[in-house]
């Protein structure tokens, strides 16, 4: 096996570790699934705290239908809504409710000592600084 076989491997086990890791922690403590936090968080980060559906799907990593199921499911739990965009009336809006806003900030700190204690405490400072630059190049080169 060649080192970009062993480090691209390295890459991928970490990261699902990891995310399996905050998954539970957020599911533990919240009721989220790690997917249902990063959609809430991008709509909470957003202007107006609404996106069109499409770029959340973008964000959010998921598939149109993955963040419809996904989506659903928040909508249920009156996290969501949809609406129709204003200036075009095929395009559908994700907005964050209320009840969301104050979930998403009731999970950030869970969300975040995941991060600092599965991530960056076993990194380092130096370390996660030079991963972080390499990660941003990675996905700036692979932008779509």
């Amino acid at each position: 096996m060649s080192n970009d076989s062993t480090t691209w491997d390295n890459f991928r086990r970490a990261h699902n570790r990891v995310s399996n890791r905050i998954h539970a922690d957020l599911g533990q403590a919240c009721s989220l699934s790690l997917s249902d936090f990063e959609i809430l968080a991008s709509l909470y980060n957003a202007e107006k705290r609404q996106l069109r559906m499409s770029r959340l799907a973008d964000l959010s990593g998921l598939s149109p239908s993955g963040l419809t199921r996904r989506f659903d499911s928040l909508t249920t739990r009156g996290l969501v809504s949809r609406e129709t965009c204003d200036d075009d009336r095929r395009g559908v809006l994700a907005v964050l409710t209320k009840e969301g806003a104050k979930t998403v900030k009731a999970a950030t700190p869970v969300y975040e000592r995941g991060a600092r204690d599965y991530f960056y405490e076993v990194l380092g400072e130096k370390s996660a600084k030079s991963v972080g630059t390499a990660l941003a190049k990675v996905a700036a080169f692979n932008e779509a």
